[in-house]
């Protein structure tokens, strides 16, 4: 039973062998067959995925082209913004040079005739100045010589006058004289007081009317006499004495007290006189003038004089009791007047004349207009450069800005044909 047995399984083992195999060939064919289909199933997926992610990197690709083509657009107009801007920005560079240069010119120009202005009034000032400091000496020279008892070239001046008097008093009826002809001191001490006192008065010709005064002037000047200063006793004001300075202080005299003349003059004499006193001293005079108060011509028996206003003018020292001068000092005295006269010519020719300052300044007044009119563009010029100056910056900050974005834009626009990607679409398509 045995034998029956194993005979029967070595039978049976010989046909399940070729069995297997063949259920092997055919699960290996089924095998094949099931993993072509899930390979055909999963490359189908596997499509479907890689167009889709095709798709994306066409859109990315157009959005990047776009994205460039706006950077560049923006670039570009940055750019043609920049060189504008520094255009304008040389232009206003070189108008503000130009306008600080005309304002420094105008300036300049202003300066000096400012100072040219200002030298003018400090030499006007000057000459003013010198003027009446000669006038002073003038004035005190004339005084010296009116009481030494001669004018401008006296004794020429002294014959003519009395030969011109005389024809006058031939010709017309009237005529009395002079004032220094017509009275005399009552005493010889007061001769020099007496002198100052009457002052231009001493020369002037007494008339009894103003008819015959007019009548003499035009005589004299048909005749060409020279002029004459007359006294009408008509029209001629005078004002009353007071007799209080007739007893006011002792050594105090009225003038017209310590004369004589005759009574047809008097209203002559009196408009001459007038109330001044003669003092016999200096402390007399100050005494009715100062201490007392009174506004009063005082003169001392030495021709000093203290004036209303409390002036005084310098006497002078008497030779032998009279009014006569050594001739050396005449001469003296009027050498020095015209020198003084030549000296005040000379100053009132180098002195500006008026019609040099208006136009000088006219020349201020348009310079000063001129420099605000510069001014106001110059700070509306520099306003503008500052303004080009700030935009150009932000032009360029932005620029600068820009550069990166634009450089990576460009690199992924400008990928290799033949790289990954261009492979890649080209196995989706296998």
């Amino acid at each position: 039973m045995m034998m029956n047995v194993n005979k029967l399984s070595s039978t049976r083992l010989g046909e399940i062998f070729p069995m297997l195999n063949r259920l092997q060939t055919r699960l290996q064919r089924v095998f094949c067959s099931v993993n072509a289909t899930n390979r055909k199933a999963s490359a189908s997926v596997l499509a479907v995925s890689e167009r889709q992610a095709l798709e994306t990197l066409g859109r990315d690709e157009k959005t990047t082209s776009r994205t460039l083509t706006q950077a560049r657009a923006k670039d570009e107009e940055l750019q043609r913004n920049q060189e504008r801007l520094r255009g304008d920005e040389q232009t206003q560079k070189t108008s503000k040079s130009e306008l600080e240069e005309k304002l420094a010119t105008l300036q300049g120009d202003h300066a000096r005739s400012k100072q040219e202005y200002e030298n003018q009034q400090s030499e006007r000032t000057r000459i003013s100045r010198l003027e009446t400091e000669t006038n002073e000496k003038l004035a005190d020279v004339y005084q010296r010589l009116l009481q030494a008892g001669v004018d401008r070239n006296e004794s020429e001046r002294e014959a003519k006058l009395k030969e011109t008097l005389a024809s006058l008093q031939r010709i017309f009826p009237g005529v009395r004289g002079r004032v220094v002809d017509l009275c005399k001191p009552t005493q010889r001490k007061y001769e020099t007081a007496v002198s100052v006192i009457l002052g231009r008065n001493i020369d002037a010709v007494v008339v009894d009317e103003e008819k015959t005064a007019i009548e003499c002037i035009d005589y004299m000047r048909t005749q060409r006499a020279g002029q004459a200063t007359f006294l009408p006793l008509d029209t001629i004001s005078t004002k009353p004495i007071n007799d209080k300075f007739r007893s006011f202080a002792r050594g105090a005299r009225l003038a017209v007290d310590v004369i004589q003349y005759e009574p047809a003059v008097e209203r002559a004499m009196l408009h001459a006189c007038g109330n001044s006193l003669v003092c016999d001293t200096m402390d007399v005079a100050r005494y009715v003038c100062w201490e007392r108060g009174q506004e009063v011509k005082a003169v001392t028996l030495e021709g000093t004089v203290i004036h209303k206003s409390g002036l005084i003018t310098g006497g002078r020292s008497t030779h032998g009791g009279g009014k006569k001068w050594e001739e050396k000092d005449v001469q003296g005295l009027t050498r020095l007047r015209d020198n003084l006269v030549a000296q005040l010519q000379e100053l009132n020719r180098s002195k500006p004349r008026g019609k040099a300052d208006e136009n000088v300044i006219a020349e201020i007044t348009r310079l000063e207009s001129a420099i605000a009119v510069i001014r106001d563009d110059l700070s509306a010029c520099k306003s503008r450069y500052n303004g080009i100056k700030e935009e150009l910056k932000h032009v360029e900050r932005e620029l600068k800005k820009l550069s990166p974005e634009l450089k990576k834009v460009h690199a992924n626009c400008v990928a290799d044909p033949n790289g990954t990607d261009h492979n890649y679409r080209l196995k989706l398509h296998t």
